[in-house]
C-alpha cells in the first residue's frame, strides 16, 4: 500500500521547536517517526497507551484529530474509528492466547468494566472472551 505520511508539527515539551513527526501507513502496519528519529516504531504501543481512542493517539502523535481522522480513511478507506475497533479486536486475541486477563485487556482498551469488554469481544468474534481463551487451551 502506499504510504501516506502525516507531518505535524511538534507542539509538547520534550521536542524541541521545529521538528516534525511523520505518520504513515506500509505494509499493514502503522508507522511513526519523529525527525530525530533513527528507526520508525509500529504505533501499536501508542495504541494500548491511548486506550485507542483518537483524540489521544492524535494528540501522542502530534498532530490534529481531524487530520489524523482524513489521513486514516484516505489511507485504509474506513473511518479511523472503525480501524480501531479492528485492531483492538486482534490485539485482544493476542493478548488472550499470551495469558493476559480479561480484567486487564478490558481496562487497557478503555472500558469502564470488564463485561463491557466481554460484549463488545463477543460482538467481534461470536464468543466471550473467557470461552476464546478456553478453546485455545484446549486446542493444545
Amino acid at each position: 500500500m502506499a504510504e501516506n505520511p502525516i507531518i505535524a508539527k511538534a507542539e509538547s515539551n520534550h521536542r524541541s521547536a521545529g521538528e516534525f513527526r511523520h505518520l504513515w501507513f506500509a505494509d499493514g502496519v502503522w508507522r511513526y517517526r519523529a525527525a530525530s528519529d533513527l528507526d520508525s516504531l509500529a504505533i501499536s504501543g501508542i495504541l494500548r497507551l491511548c486506550f485507542y481512542q483518537t483524540a489521544a493517539i492524535a494528540r501522542e502523535l502530534q498532530t490534529g484529530e481531524r487530520t489524523f481522522h482524513r489521513r486514516v480513511k484516505e489511507s485504509l478507506g474506513i473511518p479511523p474509528g472503525l480501524w480501531l475497533r479492528q485492531e483492538r479486536a486482534v490485539d485482544s486475541r493476542r493478548r488472550l492466547r499470551a495469558g493476559c486477563s480479561i480484567k486487564e485487556l478490558a481496562y487497557d482498551y478503555g472500558f469502564a468494566h470488564p463485561g463491557d469488554f466481554s460484549v463488545e469481544f463477543k460482538r467481534w468474534h461470536g464468543v466471550t472472551p473467557a470461552e476464546f481463551r478456553n478453546s485455545f487451551k484446549m486446542d493444545y
